[in-house]
């Protein structure tokens, strides 16, 4: 309906990471003019890393809700997975207690990596921030218990021109709440700002 108008990026989480390498992977070819991620988790390892130690936060709120989102999709395709030609252990995937489990038996093996540590080093996309060429925006919170700030490549973001940083104190992930009595997430505004600044 509108060929000519210019198509932007906004990406979370995983969905950030995916985006990060798409735009690093085709550079100058990508076709959005413009991306922003919010809470990017560059280096997977990382973050699986941080997602599998034993903790308050990941023993009692992440893994479990995590874990029983992933057990609910399992069940309801048993009969594509025995189906599968790659022998997956149901009884094992149903046992398992972290994401990187899952990633074990199910992700890796279905992409030909010897573990899930293997799969998220080939998943990350913190070697492809050089390469972006696009105007690309990331922010990411230095209390993010889910993306830690080691992952983050600050300084590939600060020799790319094309590439901005927001590295902020607090947010955890994809938080970036503000106000006590009415809360509000605030990254809305800088992430309409800056494509606004990418048009002006």
């Amino acid at each position: 309906r509108y060929p000519q108008a210019a198509l932007v990026a906004v990406g979370f989480s995983l969905g950030a990471n995916l985006l990060t390498r798409y735009l690093g992977e085709l550079g100058d070819q990508a076709l959005v003019r413009a991306a922003v991620a919010v809470s990017c988790p560059f280096d997977t390892e990382i973050a699986g890393r941080a997602l599998s130690a034993p903790g308050l936060l990941n023993d009692h709120l992440f893994q479990p809700n995590l874990m029983a989102t992933v057990k609910r999709v399992v069940t309801r395709n048993l009969d594509v997975i025995r189906a599968s030609p790659i022998n997956y252990d149901v009884d094992a995937i149903m046992r398992a207690t972290r994401m990187s489990e899952i990633d074990d038996l199910v992700t890796a093996r279905a992409y030909g990596h010897k573990d899930c540590w293997a799969y998220y080093r080939a998943a990350s996309s913190v070697e492809f921030v050089d390469r972006i060429r696009k105007p690309f925006l990331a922010i990411n919170a230095r209390d993010d218990p889910v993306t830690p700030v080691q992952g983050v490549p600050q300084e590939r973001f600060a020799r790319n021109p094309a590439t901005a940083l927001a590295l902020v104190r607090h947010g955890g992930h994809i938080g970036f709440f503000t106000g006590v009595v009415r809360p509000r997430i605030w990254y809305l505004d800088p992430v309409a700002e800056y494509f606004d600044a990418v048009f002006a």
